[in-house]
């Protein structure tokens, strides 16, 4: 039997930061899938409640 790895993908995630939003961050999330993703960056930052998720 051959050895099954799991390969986690690298999602990027854009968002506005600081009270005017006029920061643009572009921050890496590892994750299986783009929910796993998704959640991981809630996690993070819990502040940010507008964000683009991109797709590896």
């Amino acid at each position: 039997m051959k050895n099954r790895r799991n390969y986690t993908m690298c999602f990027w995630v854009k968002f506005r930061e600081d009270e005017n939003e006029k920061i643009l961050r572009e921050v890496p999330v590892h994750a299986d899938t783009k929910n796993k993703a998704k959640d991981i960056f809630q996690q993070d930052f819990p502040g940010v409640s507008q964000f683009e998720l991109i797709s590896p």
